[in-house]
């Protein structure tokens, strides 16, 4: 519980240092962005302090290529 709490305190401390001039200076989608790469990289930072197991993007790259690579075989070969 108490790694929640440091992450949340520490994203809270990051937006409220950076936000408002972001803001103020009318950068709306910069702000949009940070907020979304705050929370992400927030829960990424719970996920690694927790040692809770992910897998592997390259996972998802193979199987999205494996059918693809044995259509361009079959198309070649």
């Amino acid at each position: 519980m108490l790694i929640y709490i440091v992450v949340t305190g520490i994203a809270a401390a990051i937006g409220i240092k950076e936000l408002p001039s972001l803001i103020r200076g009318g950068m709306k989608g910069e702000a949009a962005t940070v907020v979304f790469f705050l929370i992400a990289g927030s829960v990424m930072s719970v996920i690694a302090a927790k040692l809770i197991s992910v897998p592997s993007p390259l996972d998802m790259i193979i199987w999205i290529y494996t059918p693809f690579n044995h259509l361009l075989e079959m198309i070649f070969t």
